[in-house]
Parts: C-alpha cells; structure tokens; sequence
C-alpha cells in the first residue's frame, strides 16, 4: 500500500466517523451530495474513489467539519 493509498482511507475514516457523528446514512449524505447513490459514499469512506476539490468543500459544509 503506497501513501497516497493510506492517505484516501484515512480520509475516508474520517468521513465515516463525521457522517455517523452527524447521524446521517449514507444514503443520506450520498441524497445531501446530489450522489446518485449511496455506493460513492461507501467507495469514499473505504479508500477507493477520490473526491474532486467541489465535493470535499460540499461535504465539509455537510458534515459541519474543516477541510
């Protein structure tokens, strides 16, 4: 596992952690996000799809958290 790698399920987990804090689905965030489905999010809280600099801003807002 490289470090780009390690990094992407880093934030992922700290997605995960912030959308279960906020007592959001993920099918939920994936609806807040304008997602077609909750699999983006699942995908993004596990390290394997990359947010664009857009919706990393849109679900900080979300999520109440920093980027």
């Amino acid at each position: 596992m490289n470090k780009t790698d390690k990094q992407a399920i880093l934030v992922g987990e700290k997605i995960r952690s912030a959308r279960e804090e906020m007592g959001l689905s993920q099918i939920e965030l994936a609806k807040e996000l304008k997602f077609e489905s909750a699999t983006a999010i699942s995908l993004i809280e596990n390290g394997e799809r990359n947010l664009s600099t857009e919706n990393l801003v849109r679900l900080s807002t979300v999520l109440q958290r920093d980027v």
